[in-house]
């Protein structure tokens, strides 16, 4: 598999969750690059204008899967996606929880048959919170135990 096709491929099943298509491709892009870089870079290595991979990389970083710096010495900024990936789960995992709790608690004066689809949902989201909990658990650990090695 070459890197666009990577690329292309990443950006169709993130896309399938509800993200950007051009913000797939630059998430994508910086997960592919050793360091951080300019959106002149990153417009250049997608064939994009500079104007879309602004608007990709705002998306990204307001969601947690990039990073900006500032350049030293330049008023450029540099973007790199997040080396912390499990502070940007959290995000997730807190969502997943409140949607979960709702479903939960019900809409009052819900029919049986749909406050019953409620909770089956409500199952499959506080599961998967959890999951994600045991999972950022198990990541932080093992980036503590390779940091003091």
């Amino acid at each position: 598999m070459t890197q666009a096709e990577f690329i292309h491929g990443f950006s169709k099943l993130m896309a399938n969750w509800g993200m950007p298509l051009t913000a797939g491709r630059v998430y994508a892009y910086l997960l592919l690059q050793p360091k951080a870089v300019s959106l002149d870079q990153i417009a250049a290595g997608l064939g994009i204008s500079k104007a879309s991979a602004w608007g990709a990389a705002k998306h990204l970083e307001q969601v947690g899967q990039i990073e900006r710096y500032g350049e030293q010495g330049s008023k450029r900024s540099l973007f790199s996606a997040t080396e912390d990936f499990a502070r940007s789960l959290v995000r997730y995992s807190k969502l997943l929880s409140r949607i979960g709790g709702l479903l939960r608690d019900g809409a009052p004066g819900a029919e049986a048959e749909a406050a019953a689809r409620m909770r089956e949902r409500s199952g499959f989201y506080l599961t998967v919170h959890d999951a994600i909990e045991a999972t950022i658990g198990e990541l932080t650990t093992g980036q503590r135990r390779a940091a003091a090695e």
